[in-house]
């Protein structure tokens, strides 16, 4: 992912590979959601079949923070990748 989103700064001389990064980066922002959802639903204890919630509320919610913070972060870029795609 990070490697990803080191992609997206590359100056879009090709379309195409420009096009490739950017539908990977939004493959990566939904999948880092959906674990964050999961892992959110998990630590909430409506989801049991995810397994037992954690027994420390601070690490879990650090997790699901850092997790959001990420897939916002890299929303972010993405779109910003995307718009000077647009314009070149």
């Amino acid at each position: 992912m990070a490697l990803l989103a080191l992609a997206l700064l590359w100056p879009a001389a090709n379309p195409v590979l420009r096009w490739a990064v950017t539908r990977a980066s939004w493959l990566g922002i939904a999948v880092v959601g959906a674990g964050v959802v999961g892992f959110g639903a998990r630590a909430a204890g409506v989801a049991p079949a995810l397994g037992a919630p954690p027994p420390d509320l601070v690490p879990a919610v650090a997790a699901l923070l850092v997790g959001a913070v990420w897939a916002g972060a890299l929303a972010v870029a993405t779109v910003g990748a995307a718009r000077a795609g647009a314009t070149t």
